[in-house]
């Protein structure tokens, strides 16, 4: 348990909880508590941040609603809560993750930031309904590596190989893959998805090694050897790696491996996967 308390007007942004305060400050609120509670582990690469800067808003929000404001639209949290993580560079960051925390569901969006219009800057496209949550819940493997993952550092690498000229075509692709990986989760192609997962994965980490930590790597050799799409959750560098299997038979095959593997380090194990339809929600 961690406490930090600060007057309203010197709340620093530099802290262990520097978004809080980020969004606390840009809604000038002063004499409140906030306390959270959460299940997955931090600094996870399970989009946690994101999923903070939605809640805290949307807690906020709700208590300005109650003195007359007027109430934010869904598509105002996620532009709020990516404009403070991003502008003020506590990560390099889209806008998946808030969109993420907001709308739950599995989604493909598409990005209009350059659309010279009015209206949001994504299109959300539902690709798979409720009905369709346990034919990919059945297929998918969540673990966490027991250590925290170093998003800032693995990004930087990665934005500068971009910006250098080094990996542009390796960015390219990935975003084909991204389409391609949506399509065929929306047809329901689990080996083929399962092999965009893996091709994505491998292109990054060839792109910046320290992506994956040498037990993510021994994860990955023995997933795709039984077939399973593998990638690191996030930026890697630690935190969670996950696994898609075209055959849900196996799943259990590949659970037993990671066990073995898992228990090497402190901390570490298999997480419960549950794809959450409905995203955020406030309650008074």
């Amino acid at each position: 348990f961690k406490e930090e308390k600060f007057p309203a007007d010197r709340m620093p942004f530099d802290s262990h909880f520097k978004l809080l305060f980020a969004v606390l400050s840009h809604f000038s609120v002063h004499g409140v508590s906030v306390e959270l509670s959460y299940e997955s582990p931090p600094q996870s690469g399970l989009g946690g941040s994101g999923t903070l800067a939605v809640t805290t808003i949307a807690a906020l929000e709700e208590a300005c609603v109650s003195r007359g404001r007027p109430r934010m639209s869904r598509e105002g949290i996620v532009e709020l809560a990516h404009n403070i993580e991003d502008g003020l560079r506590f990560s390099y960051t889209g806008m998946q993750d808030q969109c993420a925390a907001v709308y739950g569901g599995v989604n493909r969006w598409v990005w209009t930031y350059n659309s010279n219009s009015e209206r949001a800057p994504f299109i959300r496209e539902e690709i798979l309904g409720t009905d369709g949550y346990p034919e990919l819940e059945s297929r998918l493997l969540l673990a966490y590596l027991g250590k925290s993952h170093i998003s800032s550092e693995v990004n930087e690498m990665q934005v500068r190989s971009f910006l250098e000229g080094r990996s542009r075509k390796v960015w390219f692709r990935i975003n084909e893959i991204a389409i391609e990986f949506a399509e065929a989760v929306k047809t329901h192609d689990w080996e083929r998805a399962a092999s965009l997962v893996s091709e994505e994965n491998r292109l990054r980490y060839e792109m910046v090694p320290k992506r994956l930590t040498s037990m993510a790597v021994r994860l990955m050799e023995v997933a795709e050897d039984m077939g399973a799409g593998f990638a690191a959750a996030g930026a890697g560098g630690g935190g969670c790696v996950w696994a898609l299997c075209p055959d849900p038979s196996e799943v259990n095959r590949l659970k037993h491996e990671w066990e073995g593997i898992l228990k090497e380090a402190e901390g570490a194990g298999l997480l419960d996967v549950r794809i959450d339809g409905s995203g955020l929600s406030v309650q008074r």
